[in-house]
């Protein structure tokens, strides 16, 4: 379950930050297609980084139906789900393929075309593009559709998860069936589709998240062959509730029990994904400001969740708990001045180039990103508490090297030394 859970989380970050970095094509102008195609330095890249989320999703919900039981019809749902899943992750990768390498080729020799070629060239990327659109519409359908309605329905009757959190994923599943039958019927974008489309797999990327982490949890307490908590709790009602797995208490102080644990995890997922994002749109922005919006804005999501994150087991903590997360929430508010403070600066589409401002302001808040990451992977994996704190002073000073070289670099006329008198 510990793969499964790790396949999901990454698979989910990884295909959202790929689907946010593709560029936007406009509606009903073929020409501007091929030019936005065209002109994108890494749109095939874009589309490699997809294809591996989809594949680590399909991992993920491998790891889910693990989580629950197998026998009778929730066995049965996961089965179904897993098959319309697996089928769905070949119609994506047949369309992910052609939308980002035979699209990318087609543009490029368009824009490379005569005057008189130029036309056939264009009736080309055009002809991609339905083949592609046609196929999106059967992947909505397949992937993101069936497998999570499936899975939702199987993850209720097992009462592994909370039944909120998969009524969700139903939802999305249903919204995502419903953008794959507009697409087929009509055969073109439409306003109906394309906000289902959007709504459909942002949910189920978030349900993912959730569910990875939560089966993080849950991995790291249950036996490796556990045969009676794979039964569904309605099969267990009888069994004493010692033996369920629970505390000998009532449901309601369950409930009370789990309720912030769930929160927590929520609000912590959307922190760590929002931190991701800040950070890979973040390093795209610093030649020319580009994904700057998208950045900052990660930067504000992440410093929100981590206080909601923070406040939901704040009556848990003890007073030093406390001193450190309101430390670390200090820390996130700093990053995030730092953020505004290089949107001041930032780099028009007119300017020459990067001033020192901007550069130092966003440089501050991408070392910050990657220490943070690199201390908490230190920490997961059992480190000690002087080893998470080596790592980040060392990844400070590390990190504090590289900018000064990448600011020689990109800031003609920049001096890291003493000047020398004539």
């Amino acid at each position: 379950m510990r793969i499964g859970s790790v396949g999901v989380v990454l698979g989910a970050v990884t295909a959202g930050i790929g689907n946010l970095l593709h560029p936007v094509t406009p509606r009903n102008d073929p020409g501007g297609v091929a030019r936005v195609i065209a002109h994108s330095q890494h749109w095939t890249l874009i589309h490699m980084v997809i294809i591996f989320g989809v594949i680590l999703m399909l991992a993920g919900l491998l790891g889910i139906r693990h989580s629950i039981t197998t026998l009778g019809l929730t066995g049965a749902l996961t089965r179904l789900g897993m098959w319309a899943a697996t089928i769905g992750t070949t119609i994506g990768l047949i369309t992910v393929v052609l939308d980002g390498v035979a699209a990318k080729q087609l543009a490029n020799q368009w824009a490379a075309a005569a005057d008189p070629s130029r036309q056939v060239a264009l009736g080309l990327v055009s002809a991609n593009e339905t083949v592609n659109f046609a196929l999106a519409g059967m992947f909505n359908l397949s992937f993101a559709g069936v497998p999570f309605i499936l899975f939702g329905l199987a993850v209720a009757r097992s009462g592994s998860y909370p039944r909120w959190l998969v009524w969700v994923a139903y939802a999305a599943g249903v919204g995502s069936v419903g953008a794959g039958l507009v697409q087929a019927f009509t055969g073109e974008p439409t306003t109906t589709s394309l906000i289902l489309t959007i709504i459909g797999p942002t949910v189920i990327c978030l349900w993912l998240l959730v569910m990875g982490t939560l089966l993080w949890r849950r991995a790291r307490f249950e036996p490796l062959n556990p045969p009676a908590s794979r039964l569904p709790l309605a099969q267990r009602r009888h069994e004493p509730i010692e033996e369920r797995g629970l505390p000998p208490q009532d449901s309601s102080r369950i409930v009370e029990h789990w309720r912030p644990i769930v929160w927590h995890t929520i609000f912590i997922t959307v922190h760590a994904a929002s931190a991701t994002t800040a950070l890979i749109a973040g390093i795209v922005a610093v030649p020319r400001g580009r994904l700057f919006s998208v950045y900052l804005g990660s930067l504000v999501t992440m410093e929100v969740f981590l206080v909601l994150a923070i406040g939901v087991q704040w009556p848990a903590r003890d007073g030093a708990t406390r001193i450190i997360f309101a430390a670390l929430a200090g820390l996130g508010a700093v990053v995030v001045w730092c953020g505004l403070q290089a949107r001041r600066s930032r780099p028009g589409d007119d300017d020459a180039g990067l001033s020192s401002r901007y550069f130092a302001s966003l440089g501050f808040t991408l070392i910050a990103l990657v220490d943070a990451f690199l201390v908490i992977a230190v920490l997961n994996v059992g480190a000690p508490g002087w080893a998470g704190a080596t790592t980040g002073v060392l990844a400070a000073v590390v990190g504090h090297i590289v900018l000064r070289v990448e600011r020689r670099r990109l800031i003609p006329g920049t001096c890291t030394g003493p000047k020398v008198a004539a």
